[in-house]
């Protein structure tokens, strides 16, 4: 399942801009464990996995208001930025998946 992330980043303020960007993100769901089959035998399933697909960046302010362009270089490092703090999108995403599981 493909959802949407909404996240103001706080963490560029120290270069003095405000950004907001949607996070694309692609939910596969994880199976269910099976504590017994008939054998004897089990299965631990597997958790859901969460992929972060892209981004698009919102808006992106300096400390004054006002509006800043979005170069390759900023977008780049804003993708980078969440590819290393999924902790930012992922809860968020997996609340998503099960608010609409397949």
């Amino acid at each position: 399942m493909k959802t949407e992330v909404n996240i103001e980043l706080d963490d560029f303020a120290d270069e003095g801009l405000y950004v907001n960007v949607t996070a694309l993100v692609e939910v596969t769901p994880g199976e269910p464990t099976v504590r017994n089959y008939l054998d004897g035998s089990g299965y631990p399933g597997l958790p859901p996995e969460v992929e972060l697909r892209g981004i698009i960046v919102e808006e992106v302010y300096d400390l004054d208001g006002d509006e800043v362009m979005v170069d390759e270089a900023l977008e780049t490092r804003i993708e980078e930025y969440l590819d290393d703090n999924p902790d930012l999108w992922y809860e968020e995403a997996l609340d998503a998946e099960e608010d609409y599981p397949y």
